[in-house]
């Protein structure tokens, strides 16, 4: 299990991998465990009023990020010639990945 650690916001650096979900005050989960902090990420996140997060020590990324990427492998293993399966297995990675931030 990967160590985690919990920052303020202004802390936060890009690359920095986020070890649970960030929620703001109703409960709305504004970035999901996984998700790659990118700038316009912390930007958005800073906007809704986020003081803390908590992410994965950085020793720890690169191996769960191997383990999550062989994870939705297993998830999708019976998607292959399927476009739909494969446009939504695309979709995840790059959710996954913090190619695309929900704020």
């Amino acid at each position: 299990m990967s160590k985690t650690m919990e920052l303020d916001l202004a802390a936060a650096q890009v690359g920095m991998v986020l070890a649970q979900d960030v929620a703001n005050a109703t409960g709305q989960t504004l970035a999901a465990t996984g998700m790659v902090l990118t700038e316009s990420l912390i930007e958005g996140l800073r906007k809704r009023g986020i003081e803390r997060l908590t992410v994965r020590s950085q020793k720890n990324a690169a191996a769960d990020a191997a383990a999550q990427a062989e994870r939705i492998a297993f998830l999708f293993r019976k998607a292959e010639g399927d476009p739909i399966r494969a446009a939504l297995r695309r979709a995840l990675e790059q959710y996954r990945s913090g190619g695309q931030g929900t704020c």
